[in-house]
């Protein structure tokens, strides 16, 4: 008798809420990084600590939206440019 297991839906949401926090942290910490940005600056104009801006950058933590358009004002990167672009990363992670 075979066996199939099935991964509940919770799970598979969860997996891609994981992939998704991955590639924007990843694309966020890429454009800081470009623009010669530290942590430590970033984390000081958004009012958060630096630990939080590593968590954010790896995938770590979820990303609250307010500080995700700052996050992108700081940059000086269009939200929606962000956006777009980590839909055409999938291959990225």
């Amino acid at each position: 008798m075979m066996h199939i297991e099935i991964m509940p839906e919770r799970k598979v949401v969860k997996s891609e809420t994981n992939k998704t926090l991955k590639r924007i942290g990843s694309y966020l910490q890429y454009i800081r990084q470009k623009k010669g940005i530290k942590q430590e600056f970033l984390a000081q104009k958004l009012a958060v600590t630096s630990s939080y801006i590593s968590k954010i950058e790896n995938g770590k933590t979820q990303i609250y939206l307010t500080t995700f358009i700052k996050y992108c004002i700081v940059l000086d990167v269009a939200t929606s440019d962000v956006l777009k672009e980590i839909g055409q990363l999938s291959n990225f992670l």
